[in-house]
């Protein structure tokens, strides 16, 4: 591929400048628990800075950029973390595009699900979740440095895969101190994962996104292993105002969660939109067999989730919601969550830019 590309004239028309975009997220909530030991009112942030940047060079490839910057610090002081999101090169062209670079599984970056006003208080991969319950229908196994290859857009149809030789590693500077190598290959196990998304409509005025992916991971050593399978499906239907649809996710042992995790979660949602104002209702249900790392037991447990969310565009990428939730974690605190009922209403500001 190297070799083909080295052929043909590829010199930059113009080099690549950087665009700055990103947004900033705040929430806040007041929460009634069964569990005795929780405040009862929290205040929530996240944000991230976005570079992007992209150039065509005279051969007609198209070449581009993007780092995410987390815009908090997620560990007390002075406990080193990795403060860069996705981070990415890409080529495309004809042939489709072809991304180098630390991302999510393609499940999670194709997938679909039920329609949500947003998803700051949502039920599926909340941003801020009262009750600490976290369920998903998008396998969330970590960005992942891997080898990426997307298809061309075929009549809404496309098609990708991705390789990570070292599950759960993200690259990072190639050395650390004074020439020191920091990295080597680690015998931890490999990711591959596939997902295929169709985007379109037909009939009068019916507008269809449906997708469906497939990861394989293996993670090996004492602490942590994992060998096994997650696939998950998504349909949304939309016509005029309304919106409405679900998803489906089966894990096998996997590090979905940073956990392995075994069991099946899968929500359903609707929505209405009449001009800047938004709601919408969604349910979301989650079911653990009975797993864990290396060094943690999970038995079995169940969870179920209830949202009802409003929201209004004040344009500019200024919007706010509000939302009235429910979580029932049973009595084990299922998926990490506190045990029992939570209650909550929640407002939110969204700056997007």
């Amino acid at each position: 591929m190297a070799a083909g590309f080295a052929v043909q004239d590829a010199r930059a028309a113009d080099p690549i400048s950087l665009s700055v975009g990103g947004y900033q997220y705040w929430g806040a909530f007041a929460a009634d628990y069964d569990a005795d030991n929780l405040g009862d009112a929290s205040v929530k942030y996240d944000g991230e800075v976005h570079f992007k940047g992209k150039t065509v060079l005279d051969n007609g490839l198209e070449v581009g950029v993007r780092l995410e910057l987390e815009g908090e610090q997620d560990r007390p002081e002075g406990d080193k973390q990795d403060q860069m999101d996705e981070t990415y090169t890409y080529i495309s062209g004809s042939f489709g595009e072809i991304r180098v670079g630390n991302d999510d599984v393609m499940p999670t970056m194709m997938g679909t699900a039920a329609p949500y006003v947003d998803y700051i208080f949502g039920a599926n991969s909340p941003y801020f979740s009262p009750s600490g319950i976290y369920m998903s229908t998008f396998p969330n196994m970590g960005d992942q440095a891997q080898l990426m290859y997307f298809t061309p857009v075929f009549n809404g149809l496309q098609v990708g895969v991705a390789y990570a030789p070292e599950t759960d590693t993200e690259a990072r500077q190639g050395f650390y101190g004074k020439g020191q190598p920091y990295q080597v290959a680690a015998d931890n196990g490999n990711t591959t994962s596939v997902a295929i998304r169709f985007d379109g409509g037909f009939g009068e005025g019916v507008g269809v996104a449906a997708a469906a992916g497939y990861a394989k991971e293996g993670r090996e050593g004492d602490n942590d292993p994992v060998d096994g399978d997650v696939w998950n499906v998504g349909l949304s239907l939309s016509m005029g105002s309304f919106a409405v649809g679900g998803s489906y996710m089966v894990s096998e042992d996997t590090g979905v969660y940073d956990l392995g995790f075994k069991g099946t979660t899968y929500d359903l949602g609707v929505t209405y939109s009449d001009g800047p104002m938004s709601v919408g209702i969604s349910w979301m249900h989650g079911e653990q067999e009975g797993t864990g790392n290396g060094t943690t037991a999970y038995g079995e447990e169940e969870a179920d989730s209830y949202r009802f969310q409003m929201s209004y565009d004040m344009g500019a990428g200024v919007s706010v919601g509000a939302t009235l939730g429910q979580d029932d974690a049973g009595d084990s605190g299922a998926f990490f969550g506190s045990a029992g009922e939570t209650t909550f209403g929640a407002a939110a500001l969204l700056v997007n830019f």
